[in-house]
């Protein structure tokens, strides 16, 4: 709960009442339907139907969480060095950085200062805001008028083409040059470019791309995979680039939320809740209640730091990542996985597809994990157990990956 007054308190806490009814709503009304779903998918697991309903119903906590306000309280252990901790330190007063994350790096400053007295000593003076590039353009561009904020949305939104994530960039020659660096890895000129693309790429010559402990990182032939870069312009909910971010050597540039905000709803909706009338009923008012609460408190003077608190997991997102093909592949691998989050998994299959027009030779091998564990030669082909999605995928083509919520 931020500090607010007490009548932007009162409101603010029934707003998160009303987001939290919703996604008890949502819950309720998805679960038949999510069900049916996944035991079409699983005609045998729907006799046993006590061991199998908390994978259902936790799939539905997914889909519902987007209603819920940024705001909603998470329990984490995080674990650092000390040397993230001073940057910690350094940066805690940097632009934008919110008061709860202030206070929580003042917390964790605390608690080392007393087991070791020294490590203040380390600590140097932090970054005002005032010295970053973001705060000295901040006034020229918050005099823009808010129409100008929803050209820039819709034309970027246009330049997606109907995508979640379109490539913008990528190495020049990209297929040659991995050739090249293969050779060179392998001190063999006379390997022709389609051959030198198989070893480093074709899980059954390159098995450690099939692992699923990912140690390709270390292995000095899959290293020039290095070399391929890619660069992506991407949409996705607050919720799904939470999840994305997990790939931390696959980083994305993220905007200063406020200056694409223009107070008008920019949500993203999950398959489950197109799919039903009375959830995407629920979902949409709720959507418009909670952006017009959030705007009835920046015009009561609330900052925008807590006002946005409000904003649903489902907000929009609007970003550029890039990462170089060995970090991508791992990624891929695993977001291309019909377990994956919704919005992801539906992201990386238009990527994978996108590289595949334009470098086919490198682009066919980057599939799900069972596909690359059946070219490898390993069984079982899918590594997920119990949380099979009950598909051959691993023999589908990338244009063929298509799923529901489930």
């Amino acid at each position: 709960m931020p500090p607010l007054s007490p009548s932007h308190r009162e409101l603010y806490a029934r707003t998160v009442d009303a987001q939290m009814l919703a996604y008890e709503r949502l819950i309720e009304i998805l679960k038949s339907q999510m069900a049916n779903d996944y035991y079409e998918r699983f005609p045998a697991r729907s006799k046993q139907r006590d061991r199998w309903d908390a994978v259902v119903e936790k799939r539905t906590y997914e889909v519902a969480r987007y209603v819920l306000g940024v705001g909603t309280v998470a329990y984490l252990y995080h674990t650092l060095n000390a040397l993230t901790l001073l940057r910690y330190s350094k940066l805690c007063k940097f632009f934008e950085t919110p008061t709860e994350q202030q206070a929580v790096v003042a917390k964790m400053l605390e608690k080392v200062n007393q087991a070791d007295p020294l490590f203040e000593r380390e600590l140097s003076d932090s970054i005002s805001p005032e010295d970053t590039i973001e705060y000295q353009l901040l006034n020229q561009f918050l005099g823009h008028a808010v129409s100008d904020r929803e050209s820039f949305i819709r034309n970027f939104d246009s330049g997606l083409e109907n995508r979640s994530s379109k490539l913008v960039g990528w190495t020049v020659e990209g297929q040659a040059l991995l050739a090249r660096a293969v050779r060179l890895a392998l001190a063999s000129e006379n390997l022709t470019d389609e051959q030198a693309l198989c070893f480093v790429l074709d899980p059954a010559h390159n098995k450690i791309l099939a692992d699923s402990l990912n140690p390709s990182g270390q292995d000095k032939l899959s290293q020039v995979l290095r070399h391929l870069h890619f660069v992506f312009e991407k949409k996705l909910s607050h919720c799904a680039d939470s999840q994305d971010q997990r790939h931390r050597a696959v980083p994305s540039s993220l905007p200063v939320l406020f200056l694409h905000y223009n107070g008008k709803p920019d949500y993203v909706t999950p398959y489950a809740i197109t799919e039903n009338p009375l959830a995407g009923e629920i979902y949409s008012e709720c959507m418009e209640h909670t952006f017009k609460v959030v705007n009835d408190l920046l015009n009561g003077g609330v900052s925008r730091e807590f006002a946005f608190y409000l904003l649903p997991n489902a907000l929009s997102i609007r970003m550029m990542t890039s990462g170089e093909l060995l970090s991508l592949h791992h990624k891929w691998k695993l977001r291309s996985c019909y377990n994956a989050q919704e919005e992801i998994f539906r992201a990386t299959v238009e990527e994978i597809a996108q590289v595949q027009e334009r470098f086919p030779h490198v682009g066919r091998f980057l599939r799900a994990p069972c596909f690359l564990r059946k070219q490898a030669g390993k069984t079982p082909y899918c590594p997920e157990g119990e949380r099979f999605c009950g598909l051959p995928v691993w023999n589908y083509e990338i244009s063929q990956y298509q799923r529901r919520s489930l």
